[in-house]
């Protein structure tokens, strides 16, 4: 395993669908709808729609689940990103709120509106540096790199910098399974 490198496994940015940050949450319900399908029928390697800026540079990715919480209302989509060590105490309060929130929240009844007003920018997940892994990393790097950031997918940086690709934990998954397989047959 410690011959192959990120490059090798990883899923090329040409191969993944990609939309804009501007874009409608119902224009990715859609378009994600599309990988989704594609991905249950082998059409795809991976369930990740790229985000891309006005310039076509990729500024993250959105799953399945980040339009789950698209759909949230926005206090809630906030609280996902709170940081309640920093809040101290005051957490008991925020949670309360936001609990009546859910209560008078109805996001599947009003996805209709909510697919209009809510923007790809406001709910998908950018890139981070514990998110990013370069295309000649090993693969032991890359299995600190998935137990430290707790990602289902690294977005992978070429030699100059720029998004190459996508590197998906099934795919590393698989890639260490044949791995053990072919080490310990017994296993």
């Amino acid at each position: 395993m410690s011959q192959s490198t990120v490059k090798e496994i990883m899923i090329p940015c040409s191969e993944l669908s990609s939309i804009s940050a501007d874009a409608s949450l119902g224009e990715a319900i859609l378009a994600l709808g599309e990988v989704v399908d594609a991905f249950r029928h082998g059409g795809r390697s991976s369930r990740v729609l790229l985000v891309t800026d006005s310039t076509g540079r990729m500024v993250g990715k959105l799953t399945p689940v980040d339009i789950l919480r698209g759909m949230e209302a926005p206090a809630n989509r906030m609280a996902h990103g709170a940081d309640d060590a920093r809040l101290g105490r005051v957490h008991c309060v925020i949670d309360s709120c936001l609990a009546q929130e859910r209560r008078d929240s109805l996001p599947w009844d009003t996805a209709g509106s909510l697919s209009r007003t809510v923007k790809v920018r406001d709910i998908m997940q950018k890139i981070g540096k514990d998110q990013l892994v370069n295309e000649n990393d090993n693969l032991n790097e890359v299995v600190h790199h998935f137990a430290k950031s707790r990602h289902n997918n690294l977005f992978v940086a070429g030699a100059r910098g720029n998004l190459v690709g996508v590197l998906d934990v099934s795919a590393f998954y698989g890639v260490l399974t044949d791995n053990v397989k072919r080490l310990c047959p017994a296993a």
